[in-house]
């Protein structure tokens, strides 16, 4: 018996949003998408040739965005997030209660609508670097972002 392949339109990569309170997402340009494993736990029980292997706790990896750096004035979205998580300056922290928030990375269809939603539960930037400056280039600066979070859920 023969299998034929169904033709469907599957999406696109440069179709997406990253939605964080704060940011303009038109200005990023590149995003992890999610990832997840469960560890494995291997159990060896006296007298057995070879472990069992069971399920363990979940992991969540964390992501990365890169954007584009305003050209008006400075651009501190993340900076900001990212200094509450640990200010230098103050020596104070904030409670991770209020520091977390919820970011959605949106997949889209080639209108513009919603097909998916990865909500990124408990969020916070864990990691921020700039871009090297450099003389003799013309490209545009941009800014990375680690997004390290609890959970997500995808709908």
């Amino acid at each position: 018996m023969a299998v034929r392949a169904t033709t469907v339109d599957l999406r696109q990569k440069y179709q997406w949003a990253l939605e964080i309170a704060g940011f303009d997402s038109a200005y990023f340009t590149e995003c992890d998408s999610p990832s997840s494993e469960i560890e494995v736990i291997g159990f060896a029980g006296a007298g057995t040739l070879h472990d069992i292997q069971q399920p363990g706790r979940r992991k969540f990896s964390p992501i990365v965005f890169k954007k584009g750096m305003w050209i008006i004035g400075p651009d501190l979205a993340a900076y900001d997030w990212f200094t509450q998580a640990a200010n230098t300056d103050t020596g104070v922290s904030t409670p991770s209660t209020q520091l977390k928030r919820d970011v959605d990375l949106l997949h889209l269809d080639g209108a513009g609508s919603v097909i998916e939603t990865w909500t990124l539960k408990g969020a916070w930037i864990s990691k921020l670097e700039y871009e090297k400056l450099e003389g003799k280039s013309s490209d545009f600066l941009f800014e990375s972002g680690t997004i390290t979070y609890d959970r997500y859920e995808r709908r």
